[in-house]
């Protein structure tokens, strides 16, 4: 049995890992953005749940769910999910997000005039992810920086002797 401080452990360094992953990403694919929201809130749930209770949205903004990148460019607004271990998690997430987008209030001024496109990031193809992403209009994008290698490997991911 492992104990429960190892495994936030590595919990929290696999976090530290994604949240590198997509920065990284974002910023080489998006560095002229006009706005970057990391863990936006989706969605008007905890508008309406605070209407009913008095506390505030902020209190039942954990409710929601949280893209891992809302990306503002002029033409677009860009929701990416980046899934560095199963991207069927990703693909998943993005189809809830597509619907929640229109009703989030705060982001309705940039839906105006702006189409509106779902990147599912991944360092590694996964045939029936991909089949399933071109059939909801989402792009599979596959990022494999070096440095993803050994996390990769560590969390079983990648076998350790690769040919």
């Amino acid at each position: 049995m492992v104990a429960w401080w190892k495994m936030a452990r590595a919990r929290k360094m696999r976090e530290e890992v994604e949240q590198r992953y997509l920065a990284e990403w974002v910023a080489k694919n998006f560095p002229n953005a006009q706005k970057i929201f990391y863990q936006k809130a989706l969605g008007d749930l905890h508008y309406r749940l605070a209407s009913r209770s008095g506390l505030s949205p902020e209190w039942y903004a954990r409710y929601a769910k949280r893209p891992d990148a809302v990306v503002i460019t002029p033409e677009e607004v860009v929701v990416v999910e980046a899934e560095t271990r199963r991207p069927v998690i990703g693909l998943s997430e993005l189809l809830v997000y597509k619907e929640l987008l229109p009703h989030t209030p705060d982001l309705k001024p940039y839906l105006i005039g702006r189409k509106t496109r779902l990147i599912l990031v991944t360092p590694l193809p996964d045939e029936d992810v991909i089949v399933e992403c071109r059939r909801h209009g989402i792009e599979f994008v596959i990022y494999f920086p070096e440095w993803l290698e050994k996390h990769l490997i560590r969390w079983g991911v990648l076998p350790e002797e690769r040919g």
